[in-house]
């Protein structure tokens, strides 16, 4: 078993830092005594900033990652340097910027002073044994050289980790001090934390070389735990994606072949479409022509016959001079296309009959026989114009022919575009419905590439998952071997600690509180690798229903005051077997607002218990001074067993030494009435009521 010497505070000074400077006081400078010491005060004075100075001056700007604070001993063991620590600025308006403390520690007969800047911890100065050391030229590599000394003043191997190339005493070291000596507010219970647990037991109980074993055998599991999860979590995730390109491919119906067919009809489509849309356009055009040639000629047309009506009609008019007037009358008015006179009508039919009854001899209205005025001879005297009327007429029949013959080739045209459009409509379809296929089956032909290449990866991938897993399995079984032996170290030191849990529980505890040690606590390691047995401290406790404990395993199962004083229990009897009839530390912030007044008084009896059990334990309690008197029964003050001076001693009072508060100011003859009682000043009268809830 190693030798653990533990650290314990001798003096302590502050200086500068604004929460601890008041109109009386600039400064802190206290010496602390073996046995109990009380940071007495009230809410606001900066009790637990006090013991938080304390614990950094031991353990500087390092923390353990996040997943190991929030459940010590769960994750990989390590420290990292906060180079921007901030803690204690952000508790004073000038930002602790001229701020520093210093304190004093004794390891066994060692004396170790730190001096750090309360700004942000920066190591000023420190000195062992008288022999100092200024940090200001490289205060991170001076920092880190305090660590291997205090590391090796507590008992661990430093030079031998070192050779070995580990620096697992750096995280043990920190684990003592964070989750054994410090019983602060954001702590977390110990006796319910199995990882933590065991890791506070390799340390304490375990020889360096085998713990050191251990705590790499452990790290080299997480992380391959954390490296298997990590690639086994990459192949599913490649499983999925897979699956979804498989989902998304098109109808797989279609072969290479057929695919290769869809291409030639995309092709053999593109090249009809765009002949269609040749034609399309060329019967667009000739249908303009045709339509400007039909409205020139349906012009011409209409000039021939007017020209051929007004020669008619000048034709009749010598022709019929005796009776011109009403049948001139009449054909001029249809020639002209003025209409029948008589009903309006302006129909080629009207016309034509008029002229052919009129050519004819006939009248154009009764058809009656017309008789020709004598004298007249029609022949010789219209023959010129007779002439021009058939030249116009002949000319009127040419246009007429043109006309029809273009109308004709308008319609036929019309049909053809229509024909065209259509046409080129269900082409542009059928190309669209090719081409989404021809798209459809590139798609698929791409996906399917993609898919190929994505199970290559996952078969390379999957090769690396069981790689992992044979040396997650590998690790899992060497460390399992590692643990087995530590058994035999955790066995000869078990029944010690049972008997030192159930003295301080039963100095608190008014129920039946005791351990159960057992070897095979199966649990895992990291999240993936396979169960192992683990030695285990369990709580059993008594209840007013069972007279008999029965098993606790989680903290929710009992009271918050049987929760922090069980765990607290646990502690002490951790530092009572580690210490081995060497004086240890404890510093305490007391959960006294969930006690009444006979626990407090059995609160104090178990705090002055582990103070009693050596004389050069150092025991370190914040509180607040209240009626039910925790102080008093911290001190002793009722049985008077020391006296008022040396209870007077063992108190550094905060309500002389930090910034006062409103409640102080306005109560202050209460609360030093209050502390006057809790150390044994006679006090001559009863102060004022106040309620201090």
């Amino acid at each position: 078993m190693p030798h653990i010497v533990f650290p314990r505070l001798k003096q302590l000074s502050v200086s500068g830092y604004e929460p601890y400077v008041n109109e009386t006081s600039d400064s802190i400078d206290h010496p602390f005594l073996s046995g109990v010491n009380v940071l007495v005060g009230i809410n606001g004075l900066g009790k637990t900033t006090l013991l938080n100075v304390i614990f950094r001056m031991l353990v500087g700007p390092y923390d353990p990652a996040k997943g190991d604070r929030e459940r010590p001993g769960r994750k990989q063991a390590g420290i990292v340097r906060d180079n921007n620590f901030s803690f204690f600025r952000r508790r004073a308006n000038d930002e602790a910027i001229n701020a520093c403390a210093s304190a004093t520690f004794l390891f066994g007969t060692r004396v170790l002073k730190v001096t750090r800047s309360l700004y942000d911890l920066k190591l000023i100065e420190y000195a062992l044994d008288g022999h100092s050391k200024i940090a200001a030229v490289d205060p991170v590599s001076s920092d880190e050289d305090l660590m291997n000394i205090m590391a090796t003043l507590m008992g661990f191997d430093v030079d031998g980790s070192t050779e070995r190339e580990s620096n697992s005493y750096r995280y043990d070291y920190d684990f003592v001090v964070r989750n054994l000596i410090f019983f602060l507010e954001d702590k977390i219970p110990l006796i319910w934390n199995p990882d933590g647990q065991f890791v506070i037991l390799r340390i304490l109980l375990l020889e360096d070389e085998l713990s050191e074993n251990i705590w790499r055998a452990r790290n080299n599991l997480l992380r391959a735990d954390s490296q298997y999860r990590n690639r086994l979590w990459a192949a599913n995730r490649l499983r999925q994606d897979i699956a979804k390109e498989l989902d998304l491919l098109p109808d797989q119906t279609e072969e290479a072949e057929e695919f290769h067919l869809l291409v030639s009809e995309v092709a053999a489509l593109e090249s009809s479409h765009e002949d269609l849309k040749q034609q399309r356009d060329y019967f667009d055009k000739e249908m303009g022509s045709t339509e400007n040639k039909l409205l020139r000629a349906r012009a011409e047309n209409y000039e021939a016959q007017t020209g051929l009506r007004a020669h008619e009609a000048a034709y009749f008019q010598q022709a019929f001079r005796s009776v011109r007037s009403p049948g001139d009358v009449i054909l001029q008015a249809l020639a002209s296309h003025e209409g029948c006179l008589v009903c309006g009508s302006k129909s080629e039919t009207a016309y034509e009959r008029a002229r052919h009854l009129l050519e004819h001899d006939h009248c154009p209205v009764c058809e009656s026989d017309i008789d020709k005025p004598g004298g007249v001879d029609v022949a010789d005297y219209g023959q010129a114009k007779l002439k021009e009327l058939e030249e116009a007429e002949n000319l009127a029949n040419q246009r007429r022919q043109v006309v029809q013959r273009l109308e004709a080739a308008s319609v036929r045209l019309s049909q053809e575009y229509r024909r065209t459009v259509v046409d080129l409509q269900s082409t542009a379809t059928k190309l669209e419905q090719a081409r989404r296929r021809e798209r459809s089956q590139a798609a698929r032909a791409s996906a399917m590439q993609r898919v190929d290449e994505l199970n290559r990866q996952l078969t390379d991938l999957d090769e690396k998952v069981d790689g992992l897993k044979r040396e997650l399995d590998a690790l899992v079984e060497y460390h399992e071997t590692l643990v087995v032996s530590s058994q035999q170290f955790i066995d000869q030191r078990h029944s010690a600690i049972i008997a030192a849990f159930e003295k301080y529980a039963a100095a608190f505890m008014v129920e039946e509180c005791r351990l159960r040690f057992r070897r095979d606590r199966r649990a895992r390691v990291g999240q993936s690798d396979t169960p192992i047995d683990w030695p285990a401290f369990e709580v059993e406790l008594a209840s007013g229903a069972d007279s008999l404990p029965t098993e606790r395993s989680n903290w929710s199962e009992v009271s918050e005051s049987q929760k922090e004083f069980i765990d607290l229990a646990f502690r002490m009897a951790l530092l009572h077997v580690a210490s081995e009839g060497q004086p240890s530390m404890l510093a305490v912030e007391t959960p006294e607002a969930s006690l009444d007044a006979f626990f407090v008084q059995k609160a104090g009896d178990l705090l002055r218990n582990y103070a009693s059990t050596d004389p050069g334990n150092v025991l370190l309690v914040s509180s607040n001074l209240t009626r039910e008197q925790m102080i008093a029964q911290l001190l002793g003050t009722p049985s008077g067993a020391e006296d008022l001076q040396t209870r007077k001693r063992r108190t550094l009072n905060l309500l002389k030494k930090a910034r006062s508060t409103r409640a102080y100011r306005e109560n202050t003859e209460f609360y030093d009435d209050l502390y006057d009682r809790a150390v044994g000043e006679p006090v001559p009268a009863s102060p004022a009521t106040v309620d201090t809830e």
